[in-house]
């Protein structure tokens, strides 16, 4: 991300949420979890 001369604090939050969407996605597809609004909430 740095050779394609994005900002580093954009860079990095990008790369957060593809990483948070492969976990939710792998997390229903293997582990059959369910989303719910307290889920995502938190």
């Amino acid at each position: 991300m740095y050779r394609l001369e994005w900002e580093i604090s954009k860079g990095a939050l990008i790369a957060n949420i593809c990483i948070a969407t492969l976990l939710l996605i792998a997390g229903a597809l293997f582990f059959k979890e369910g989303f719910t609004i307290q889920k995502f909430l938190g």
